[in-house]
């Protein structure tokens, strides 16, 4: 327990996943819980690790709380995570095919493309970290 509540001081999600089978769970310590698995997407251990906890329902309510905020918003992140890999690999494939032309309209095009794929990248980069934060502040 005590090494859970200094990482939870200390914000370090991967120390409070690796210490989170805790015999009691209150309020706190089940927010930080959720928010832990939840940075990493991990909720499928998250629900694993809530069965333990059936037993004693208080734990669990203090788990499942934070948990219901959280799985909406770890879709969203997931869905910008999944756009996040289709967009490099987009990008990837315009510059090998902008490298491998020599008609000048057609590169100028694909750059064109490339650096809009960019932004997009961009945006889709900056929501997860907006979602991230966002996480790491759930009430």
């Amino acid at each position: 327990m005590l090494k859970f509540d200094i990482a939870s001081l200390e914000d370090d999600y991967s120390t409070m996943v690796e210490n989170s089978k805790l015999k009691k769970v209150n309020k706190r310590r089940g927010k930080k819980i959720a928010q832990s698995y939840a940075i990493d997407n991990q909720f499928k251990e998250l629900e694993s690790m809530m069965d333990e906890y059936k037993e004693d329902q208080s734990s669990y309510d203090n788990i499942r709380d934070y948990y219901d905020r959280l799985y909406d918003k770890n879709v969203t992140k997931k869905e910008s995570q999944d756009k996040v890999t289709d967009l490099k690999a987009d990008i990837e494939e315009k510059k090998n095919d902008e490298s491998s032309t020599d008609d000048k309209k057609k590169s100028k095009k694909i750059k064109k493309e490339i650096k809009d794929l960019g932004s997009e990248l961009k945006t889709e980069e900056e929501n997860i970290a907006e979602i991230n934060e966002s996480i790491k502040k759930v009430e």
